[in-house]
């Protein structure tokens, strides 16, 4: 990924809500599954896997 790309995917990930960059931010960057962000944050491993495949898809449009 060169600079650029870098750069628009940072800000892209500053567009999403809260709950879905923190979350996103968790799974991908810290290495930790849906179960123990689910165990972190005290909510349902359901509710983490939607935040993610959520983030993802706004990510998708947002970089269009």
């Amino acid at each position: 990924m060169n600079k650029l790309e870098a750069e628009r995917l940072h800000s892209a990930i500053q567009q999403l809500s809260e709950i879905q960059r923190r979350r996103l931010m968790k799974y991908y960057f810290e290495d930790k599954n849906y179960e123990q962000i689910a165990q972190e944050e005290g909510c349902s491993f359901q509710m983490v896997a939607k935040s993610v495949k959520a983030a993802i898809r706004n990510l998708k449009k947002i970089l269009r």
